[in-house]
């Protein structure tokens, strides 16, 4: 096996944890199952499920279960070619534990870790696992049940209707990932009216500052001046307690038609007023962003009754996957989570059962699944766990997907003096230099900036440039090219007098080119240079619902179409 110098200190280093940052098509496949079988062999007492590798999908741990098995048994043929007897004999044992091999996606793997420890969690072995599609069903019907005695016997969460339309009441309702988080809310409005004020006053106190430093300015202004007159009827200001008890205040007070910066002297200390004037504004601007602009009583008590309504339709979801003897993801994780607490359980784990944890799509999994993995692996031990992600490539917020826990991990594992390490593979196997080239200078531009506040943990950087292991392009062809479709001739625009029809129209007219003209790509499995088909085009949709316009404008064009599970795929 060959490796990049990169790759090499991944497979090969034992004695660190990693975050592996991996492009797309840099060979992370090739490290994981490489890295997989170094383990192996560097440590002939580890049993194969010592090691648990930890993927995305069902698909991608199949192909790395299946790849590790054909490593397995070339080792094993190995030793048999020269004879060695004892090394064949291991190989051999580690072969027949491949079925029970710990390569899985997190759910699976909870879903073991689960049944093992059913009797701690008093829960019952035989489980099944939720189906989406019928969790779904699951979740309605509770909620319409729900909903339906509210109405009819409780009418005080009745009124929730009356503030937001039904629609909105359900959607919030059928969120899994919302019922399944635990919160608890204070029993009166009086106490979460508190909770409010308490943790907005550090966010109001420099409004309040500057507030004291205004009227302090307003005693100096001269008393003919318009700006001086419109300010002096406002004062005094509300003293800061009421301010931090109800900051709504601030809109009204600091509003043009309250305060004109359009009156008044351009000079001296008016213009220092308007200039602190200016700075409040600022400041409330960016504070309402962080906080809750208005946290009157009403506002309390209509949070109450969310919560309660949430915790009542939460309860009888609950019972009825009890009922069913299922379990959907999130009651996974939660449990795995619980579980993992307890400090026997991961002593049985860490170090002992689990010597090491690989997890693949690592910029894809959620806080919760963080701690799961934590409970596995002690990071506090060297060699104990490898990441591998790349925050370029994240689901942002698919099944609960939190981009910026992998930022998060990345520096936790970094900060382990001697035992933690960064690695970056920003080698491309998948493409050419010229493509790569395109790409990062756009996305260079267009991923620049790390944005601050609330946003800075999600804002994802180009980070470190690809560079491709193929110099050169298959054919001289412009390596991108974008189609505008506003220029495109009228009578094509005729043919497909809908703009989304007539985008489709001119995408499957230039992939029809392509195939005629015989453009050249490059065919990694074959590794030769051949004229393009039909199969090797993809087409990215940004929402499923484009599926149908695309479809009838390719078989127009006579291009063979087929969707599979929500793409498109020509074949």
């Amino acid at each position: 096996m060959t490796f990049t110098r990169d790759q090499f200190r991944a497979v090969h280093t034992q004695d660190k944890n990693f975050a592996v940052i991996a492009g797309a098509g840099s060979g992370k496949t090739h490290v994981l199952v490489s890295r997989f079988l170094y383990l192996l062999e560097q440590n002939p007492d580890w049993s194969l499920n010592a090691i648990v590798a930890i993927t995305f999908t069902k698909k991608a741990a199949a192909e790395m279960r299946d790849r590790v098995r054909g490593q397995i048994e070339a080792q094993f043929f190995d030793a048999l070619t020269h004879n060695n007897a004892p090394r064949a004999d291991r190989w051999q044992r580690l072969l027949a534990q491949m079925d029970s091999a710990r390569i899985t996606t997190i759910h699976g793997l909870c879903v073991e870790i689960l049944r093992t420890n059913a009797a701690i969690l008093g829960i019952d072995p035989n489980f099944a696992v939720a189906e989406e599609v019928d969790n779904v069903t699951r979740l309605q019907d509770v909620v319409e049940g729900v909903l339906d005695a509210v109405i009819k016997h409780d009418q005080a969460l009745a009124e929730l209707f009356t503030y937001y339309p039904s629609a909105d009441i359900r959607a919030t309702l059928t969120r899994p990932d919302l019922l399944n988080a635990e919160f608890a809310l204070p029993n009166t409005p009086e106490a979460l009216l508190a909770q409010w004020t308490a943790t907005q006053k550090p966010l109001l106190q420099p409004i309040v500052a500057a507030m004291g430093e205004l009227a302090h300015l307003a005693d100096d202004l001269p008393v003919d001046d318009g700006f001086a007159q419109a300010l002096n009827q406002l004062l005094p200001f509300p003293d800061p307690e009421t301010i931090y008890a109800n900051p709504s205040l601030l809109n009204d007070y600091f509003s043009t038609a309250r305060l004109p910066l359009n009156k008044g002297a351009r000079s001296g200390l008016v213009k220092e007023a308007k200039e602190t004037v200016k700075g409040i504004r600022a400041i409330i601007e960016r504070t309402f962003k962080n906080i809750h602009p208005d946290h009157e009583r009403r506002s309390a008590e209509l949070l109450l009754l969310w919560g309660r309504l949430i915790e009542r339709v939460r309860d009888a979801y609950r019972a009825a996957k009890s009922r069913d003897n299922v379990l959907d993801f999130d009651d996974l994780e939660r449990l795995a989570c619980q579980l993992l607490s307890d400090e026997g359980v991961r002593a049985r784990y860490q170090n002992q059962e689990i010597k090491h944890v690989m997890v693949d799509e690592f910029q894809d999994t959620n806080a919760a699944q963080w701690q799961i993995v934590k409970g596995l692996a002690d990071i506090n031990q060297a060699g104990a766990l490898f990441v591998v992600g790349d925050p370029k490539q994240s689901i942002y917020a698919f099944r609960g997907a939190d981009v910026s826990v992998f930022g998060g991990v990345v520096d936790e594992i970094s900060a382990l003096t001697g035992i933690g390490e960064q690695i970056s593979l920003s080698e491309s196997f998948r493409t050419h230099q010229p493509l790569v080239t395109t790409t990062n200078q756009l996305f260079g531009t267009l991923m620049a900036e790390e944005h601050a506040g609330d946003a800075g943990a999600y804002w994802v950087t180009l980070g470190e440039p690809m560079q491709a292991q193929r110099q050169q392009a298959p054919n001289p062809d412009p390596a991108l090219e974008v189609i505008a479709v506003i220029n495109q001739p009228q009578p094509d625009r005729e043919q497909a007098p809908n703009y989304r029809e007539w985008e489709a129209h001119a995408i499957a007219t230039r992939i029809h080119e392509w195939v005629n003209e015989e453009r050249l790509i490059y065919d990694r499995h074959q590794r030769l240079t051949r004229p393009i088909e039909y199969r090797d085009v993809a087409v990215l949709f940004r929402a499923f619902s484009y599926v149908n316009t695309y479809e009838q404008a390719f078989k127009a064009q006579g291009l063979p179409y087929v969707t599979l599970s929500g793409r498109g795929y020509y074949d």
